[in-house]
């Protein structure tokens, strides 16, 4: 068995977290085009809408950055930008690493504040 030390069990493969993060995006992108209700008036489509906007803000198998594509923030696309470029750092070899998971812990709260608004905003939908 090849020597490992505590500090490669903890090293992070931030290529893949990247790829993992663009992919996900898409599928969010997708899904998210799919369930957008076309009449606003028929409810019953709202309802699921409001439903899975929430179920997705707070699903934590999602990458962090696809779920911040769910919220209404103004300042979702910078801070996906930011996320991407800070991983292309680290990818890099540039020590970013408290730069990423400050920019992480932004965006979960980010994105747990929206699923509380929505909740708030819609109980009729909840």
């Amino acid at each position: 068995m090849p020597d490992t030390s505590l500090q490669d069990f903890k090293k992070v493969n931030w290529e893949q977290l990247r790829n993992t993060a663009a992919k996900d995006i898409e599928l969010e992108q997708q899904r998210l085009d799919a369930i957008t209700p076309k009449d606003p008036n028929d409810l019953t489509h709202w309802k699921a809408y409001y439903q899975e906007r929430v179920a997705r803000l707070e699903n934590e198998s999602v990458n962090i950055a696809a779920r911040l594509f769910w919220t209404n923030r103004s300042e979702k696309a910078g801070m996906i930008k930011r996320y991407f470029d800070v991983l292309d750092m680290l990818i890099k070899g540039v020590n970013k690493e408290e730069d990423f998971h400050v920019l992480e812990s932004m965006m979960n709260a980010m994105v747990k504040s929206e699923a509380r608004r929505l909740r708030k905003e819609h109980p009729e939908f909840f």
